[in-house]
């Protein structure tokens, strides 16, 4: 459980034993309770989490993995896109210009049709794709509106990631692709050649065991699958990462 309380006069600056009662409490696991009480007023707060609490970002880090394959029979109501849209619209943004828009797609022929759009898993040659009790059940495509401004990339990044993430909080998964067949989708939703077709997120219900391991021996990047179809992705090392560091 994560409380959240007012900060002012007699709230630590550092988390630390409360006694008064929360102005929220926030469930992470959407565990079932009462009803939230949010403050009738703007005002600031501060999150006061446990130990235990503190692990949950690097818990959904883990768990968003790029899933290619679903359990096309579970549906995702608009509403889940809607909130995970509303996530995206909250995250920081380069020089606010917020330049990013977003096709909802939840229905079967217009799912269909952003599927054929798609390539998947450049690293598996022997693999034609999710089958069709695989396909995603919803879709985000993201448009920039500022395709000449490079930073417009660094929101792309960011909110398709804070996207992801929400949607493993609430229990699913999802890949951003890239290799999208961009003049066939502007085709089919009719968009003005000033908005640029970006990144697609494709998301469900996953229907597979993704795993990170060590970089093998040789150094390869490239994820594969073994006979059971378990999908194994190479990681390289913090210490590969980190090349250089000050003070203790």
């Amino acid at each position: 459980m994560m409380r959240l309380y007012e900060a002012g006069e007699g709230v630590p600056a550092r988390p630390g034993p409360r006694t008064d009662p929360p102005l929220m409490e926030l469930r992470p696991d959407h565990n079932p309770g009462p009803p939230r009480r949010i403050p009738p007023k703007h005002t600031s707060y501060i999150l006061v989490r446990t130990n235990k609490e503190a692990l949950m970002l690097k818990d959904l880090v883990l768990k968003n993995r790029s899933y290619r394959r679903f359990d096309n029979s579970v549906a995702i109501p608009m509403s889940t896109l809607e909130d995970l849209v509303d996530l995206a619209r909250i995250c920081p943004s380069a020089a606010n210009k917020q330049p990013l828009r977003f096709i909802l797609s939840t229905s079967p022929q217009d799912n269909d049709a952003i599927f054929g759009c798609l390539k998947w898993a450049a690293y598996l040659k022997d693999w034609g794709g999710p089958t069709p009790t695989e396909r995603p059940s919803a879709y985000v495509v993201m448009l920039n509106t500022a395709k000449d401004w490079d930073f417009a990339k660094f929101d792309l990044g960011i909110m398709g990631q804070t996207m992801l993430l929400g949607a493993v909080e609430k229990g699913l998964g999802g890949c951003m692709v890239g290799a999208i067949d961009r003049e066939k989708m502007r085709a089919h939703f009719a968009l003005a050649p000033e908005l640029e077709i970006s990144l697609v997120l494709a998301l469900g219900k996953p229907a597979e065991d993704v795993r990170i391991v060590d970089l093998p021996a040789d150094g390869s990047i490239k994820y594969y699958r073994d006979e059971a179809g378990t999908h194994f992705v190479p990681k390289r090392s913090p210490g590969e990462l980190i090349l250089h560091k000050t003070g203790k």
